[in-house]
């Protein structure tokens, strides 16, 4: 009997042959590697082909443009050359104790989530300030849902922490403009169009991490040697996946994202559409 169609629940009929087709042969639990270190190197250069091409690099130039006093620390509005495409705004906020001493201290590199929520970016891990009402309020609801009414950054730097944070892009000041009502509809094209141009988001997204990792770790109070990664969700996604791309993240605590791409193949899972272009390295999950 022939095939008479195709598609079922947004799977290919034939996905489950695919699936058991997934065996991950360069993984490390596959079984074909005994030496760590070799493997490592080995899957380290293989990813960062899956990339694509990186964004050229720029002096950061970095300016302070507002502060903020907390108390025992200072919270900055920072605007920085991410790329040579992409100036940024980022947070940054060092404890007082660190400014008064000079002394270098941990950090961490705080990634914030998905959660289809775009107007807000680096607000979900740092209290942000000198912004538009509705950005705040934004920002205190996405926190008080998701982060237990707690902004990770400015909790890590009442206990000494520098912390940094700025926005994926698509989040955020590096959204769609303001006034755009629906922002979800412009991610598959967005994800697709960079596919055309020779990038994913999902590598952009990756550079990018790495290169704020190079801004924390250039700061004068940073001890290069004591800097964590630290994301909730699609943020988690990104914490395994700079852990495995750069030595110096030395601690990555990855909050709710423990999962198999096999597990993921199903009908009904949410991952179809522009919602998981951060996450799709071409050639990876073979």
């Amino acid at each position: 009997m022939r095939q008479t169609h195709g598609v079922e629940h947004g799977l290919p009929v034939f996905a489950d042959k695919m699936r058991d087709r997934l065996t991950f042969p360069r993984s490390w639990e596959s079984g074909n590697y005994t030496d760590f270190a070799e493997w490592r190197n080995q899957a380290r250069e293989f990813f960062q082909e899956r990339l694509l091409a990186p964004p050229p690099k720029a002096p950061f130039d970095a300016e302070i443009i507002g502060e903020e006093d907390r108390g025992t620390y200072v919270a900055r509005r920072i605007i920085f050359n991410l790329t040579a495409d992409s100036r940024v705004l980022a947070y940054l906020c060092i404890p007082k104790a660190a400014m008064k001493t000079g002394a270098k201290t941990r950090a961490a590199l705080l990634l914030h989530d998905h959660g289809a929520r775009f107007d807000i970016g680096k607000e979900k891990v740092i209290r942000p300030f000198d912004e538009p009402d509705e950005r705040l309020t934004s920002s205190e609801q996405w926190v008080n849902e998701c982060y237990g009414g707690r902004y990770i950054g400015d909790e890590l730097a009442k206990r000494g922490w520098i912390t940094f944070a700025t926005d994926m892009f698509f989040w955020s000041d590096r959204g769609v403009p303001r006034d755009d009502p629906k922002p979800y509809p412009h991610m598959n094209p967005i994800g697709c169009n960079l596919f055309f141009l020779g990038s994913s988001l999902a590598g952009l997204i990756a550079y990018e991490d790495l290169r704020s990792l190079d801004f924390l770790a250039s700061q004068p109070n940073v001890d290069p040697t004591r800097i964590a990664a630290m994301g909730l969700s699609v943020g988690s996604f990104r914490t395994w996946q700079i852990s495995a791309l750069d030595d110096r993240i030395a601690a990555g605590c990855a909050i709710c994202w423990m999962t198999g791409v096999r597990h993921q193949m199903r009908p009904g899972v949410n991952l179809a559409g522009g919602t998981s272009f951060p996450m799709i390295h071409p050639g990876l999950y073979n």
